[in-house]
């Protein structure tokens, strides 16, 4: 039984690291695809501008705190006609976007 028999399906999300405290559990998951779709005009993009960590904490599991910690990229829109110049990229499956 892997790591990832605890997390919901996430095709986009890969664990990279688990951390294991006496009071809490981190997990460390980064993307694994290699583009992501602007929200504003539906282009994909490939060309990433930077990248950030985002923490997400879940409800206790047996006394310990779950943390899940995304790498979270933003990427560049390069369609001309686009208002947004650069974006980052999104996890539906996971969380929305100003979810904590």
């Amino acid at each position: 039984m892997g790591p990832g028999y605890f997390l919901p399906r996430m095709a986009a999300l890969a664990v990279e690291w688990i951390r294991m405290g006496p009071d809490r559990v981190q997990i460390g998951l980064t993307s694994q695809s290699t583009f992501s779709c602007c929200p504003a005009c539906g282009q994909r993009s490939s060309r990433v501008h930077s990248h950030y960590p985002r923490t997400l904490q879940d409800l206790p599991a047996h006394g310990r705190a779950i943390e899940l910690q995304i790498r979270i990229r933003r990427f560049f829109c390069d369609f001309r006609g686009c208002r947004q110049q650069t974006f980052a990229e999104r996890f539906p499956e996971v969380t929305n976007v100003h979810w904590r």
